[in-house]
């Protein structure tokens, strides 16, 4: 569940043709089945060399009685040309049976860091200092939308490629690539693909839908 909602806000980027917003504030619901499961907000604000996003998370609905989640997200970073370039990434991630802390920490389009509260007790399955070009997953996405087509994430518990598949009309789906766990030796990936429509030209997605597991949740504009 943890890993859907780390792929759901990072599509609350706004998609705007290589144009940027000084500030962009929005509000989402999450469905799935037709049954609500919980609500995001967002802020993203950018100077001219800089941007800042601070993502808040929650659930919602008879079923938050069952499974209780919050999530606070943020990425700080630095812009060059249009070019994203993560600096700092901070996580918390709280349910009513566990609470967990990421940070990542990144220098010369490097891996400088990855703090984990509690810290894990697997070891490392691959060398971070081996990652080149890395971004956070706000970051990434922000890539995606901004115009490239490919980005490699970090998110502190794995590593993956986001990759354009296609695109039909003003709908694009992307799937993951080169996807590969940092602390377990299997390469288990149960996310199909995502896809996300700005029909009406906005720069916000209208719908995204993410399909996990045989499972399609919907992110809808509130």
């Amino acid at each position: 569940m943890k890993f859907l909602f780390s792929l759901v806000f990072f599509y609350f980027v706004f998609y705007s043709d290589n144009t940027w917003a000084d500030n962009y504030i929005a509000s989402y619901k999450i469905k799935t089945n037709g049954v609500l499961i919980g609500y995001l907000n967002w802020n993203l604000s950018k100077e001219d060399d800089s941007y800042a996003f601070n993502i808040e998370l929650k659930s919602k609905g008879f079923l938050s009685k069952l499974f209780v989640f919050k999530g606070s997200y943020s990425a700080i970073g630095n812009i060059n040309n249009k070019e994203i370039i993560p600096s700092e990434y901070f996580q918390i991630w709280k349910t009513n049976k566990k609470e967990r802390e990421v940070k990542i920490f990144f220098r010369n389009n490097k891996i400088f860091g990855l703090m984990q509260n509690p810290k894990e007790q697997e070891a490392l399955r691959i060398n971070l200092d081996s990652l080149n070009n890395y971004s956070d997953p706000l970051s990434s996405f922000l890539m995606l939308l901004n115009g490239s087509t490919e980005s490699k994430t970090i998110d502190g518990r794995r590593v993956y490629t986001f990759s354009l598949y296609g695109q039909q009309g003003n709908e694009k789906k992307y799937i993951i690539e080169n996807f590969t766990n940092l602390w377990a030796d299997h390469k288990r990936n149960n996310l199909n693909y995502i896809s996300f429509d700005n029909s009406d030209s906005q720069f916000l997605p209208n719908s995204i839908y993410i399909s996990l597991k045989g499972r399609l949740f919907k992110v809808l504009i509130d």
